[in-house]
Order: C-alpha cells, then sequence, then structure tokens
C-alpha cells in the first residue's frame, strides 16, 4: 500500500504547472503517488500533466468536465489508495522535505501540519503559525484556533491527514470550502502535530480568491458560519468553541463594511444603498450565531 497519496486539481495553469510538479518530483519521501484531476483545462494543462506523468510511474492523471476544485478533491481522494492524504494547489509549490517531515511528525497523531511561506508577486512574506512552539495539539485546542482563523489557517494544502477523516465529509461548492472541510476532519481526531517548518511555498496571483473583495465571497463566509452553529450544535458542544466563533463573526462583519464600502468609494452604490446592503448583511451574520 502507498503512504501518501498527494491530490492535485488543475484547471488552467499552464504557467505554474512545471514549478508543482517539479517540485513533487524532488521529495525526499518517495512512498507517494500523484492524482491529478484535469477539471475541465482549456489551456495546455492536461498536457504538461500528461508528460510528468509518463515519468512518474506512480503519478496518475483523470480527466474531467469541469465541475469546480471540491468535486476534483473528493473525485482524487476516491480514485487515490494512499495511507494518508495531502494536498497541493497547482499554482504553489513545496519544500523538498514536505511530505517526509509531515510524514514523520504524523505518528500517534491524524493530522499533520506545517508552516509556509507566502509569495505575492515579487515579494516574499513568511508567514508564521503562531502556536508559541510545535508539538502536538490536542481536538479542542486545534479547533479553537481554526474557527478564530488566525493562529491556524484552514487550509487544505499545508497538512497530511489520515485517510479516513474524508469519510462522509461534505464537500461543499462555494468560495471557503477548505473550511467547512477542516471543520469536519479536525473535530473526527484525538491530536494533532504541528511544525513551525515552512514546507510549503503558498503563491498569490492575480485570479486569487485572496485579492477579491465581492458579495459571494462575503455570502460564503457568513454560509461558513451557519454551517459551524448548526455542526457543533448537532455535537451538542457550541458552547465551547462559542466565543471563538462570535470572534470570527467579527472579522466577517469588518469584512463586510470592506466590501460595501469599497464599492461606495467606485461609485459603484450610493450612501443610502451601502449602508442598508451593510446592515443587511450584520443581520444575516447575527442570525448565524442566532443572536
Amino acid at each position: 500500500m502507498i503512504e501518501i497519496s498527494v491530490i492535485l486539481p488543475v484547471y488552467n495553469r499552464e504557467k505554474f504547472l512545471n514549478r508543482a510538479f517539479k517540485s513533487l518530483e524532488n521529495q525526499i519521501f518517495k512512498d507517494f503517488e500523484v492524482i491529478i484531476i484535469d477539471d475541465g483545462s482549456k489551456d495546455n494543462s492536461c498536457e504538461i500533466a500528461e508528460n510528468f506523468c509518463k515519468k512518474n510511474k506512480n503519478w496518475k492523471i483523470f480527466k474531467l468536465k469541469h465541475k469546480g476544485v471540491s468535486y476534483a478533491r473528493s473525485f482524487g481522494i476516491k480514485n487515490s489508495v494512499g495511507k494518508y492524504i495531502s494536498f497541493v494547489d497547482s499554482d504553489d509549490s513545496v519544500e523538498p522535505d514536505f511530505l517526509k517531515i509531515l510524514h514523520e511528525n504524523i505518528k500517534n497523531c491524524q493530522i499533520s501540519i506545517c508552516n509556509y511561506k507566502k509569495q505575492i508577486g515579487d515579494f516574499k512574506i513568511s508567514n508564521n503559525i503562531f502556536f508559541h512552539k510545535s508539538g502536538i495539539f490536542s481536538r479542542n485546542q486545534i479547533l479553537k484556533s481554526l474557527i478564530s482563523d488566525i493562529s491556524l489557517k484552514s487550509f487544505l494544502w499545508n497538512k497530511l491527514f489520515e485517510r479516513s477523516l474524508f469519510d462522509n465529509v461534505i464537500m461543499p461548492q462555494m468560495c471557503f470550502e477548505d473550511k467547512i472541510i477542516c471543520l469536519q476532519t479536525f473535530s473526527k481526531i484525538k491530536k494533532c502535530s504541528i511544525t513551525k517548518k515552512k514546507l510549503y511555498n503558498y503563491y498569490i496571483n492575480e485570479t486569487s480568491l485572496t485579492w477579491k473583495m465581492d458579495e459571494q465571497i462575503l455570502s460564503d463566509y457568513i454560509k461558513y458560519s451557519e454551517f459551524l452553529k448548526e455542526f457543533f450544535g448537532k455535537k451538542k458542544e457550541y458552547q465551547t468553541f462559542s466565543l471563538r466563533h462570535k470572534f470570527f463573526c467579527i472579522h466577517i462583519f469588518t469584512f463586510a463594511f470592506k466590501v460595501f464600502f469599497a464599492k461606495y468609494k467606485k461609485k459603484e452604490i450610493n450612501l443610502g444603498m451601502f449602508l442598508k446592503k451593510f446592515f443587511e448583511s450584520c443581520k444575516r451574520i447575527l442570525r448565524s450565531m442566532r443572536i
């Protein structure tokens, strides 16, 4: 049995694929497969992926009609055989010891996490996970950090997961599907390992959601808040995480103000509409907490 399956969805990323694929070819840890899911690319992404698959015996490509990253990831998991699951985005890259260190650290845990470096254009920014030290953390410690969205981000790509964690996991088609997926998988664990070593290289380009500030992204933020309340409510654990949820909602309030104020500054809406839309969003956010 292969130890690790790396799931890598691709959609129109021909400019970045060589960087991502070469970083996986250079892994010190060798007992892994790469599952590439071409999500209906219209550029040369599929051809580039096929060339790498010809060179690497444990690399496979599946060609799908365009259905979005959540479907592609789910398809990749179903068609993989690894004991553990990792994700790499097609426009990013990983350090040579990425899989090696994550695999070493997952012993006696169900999830292993590494730090990452962020690059915006030509500018490199070193991000730190704001834990005081690398180590082993409990389920509730990790969930509180994930919900706050400050000390630990809900990305799928800087983590190694025990395969069974994805059983019966909902993978929604929305902007912040990673948050909902992480909430479900992390809720199943007992322990999680973290290293502050920066092993993943996260590149932000002009098409990244991070740079977009619109009403759809705001709506999906609120959907996540609603999902969070319902998810822990069903488990009768909401009181344990309610303070962190409310703290996260402050971030959504701030984001809502920025979205509509940006439209007001661009004269896309007038002052009255700015205030109306902002307060309508505030009502939705408050309802997501059932206040």
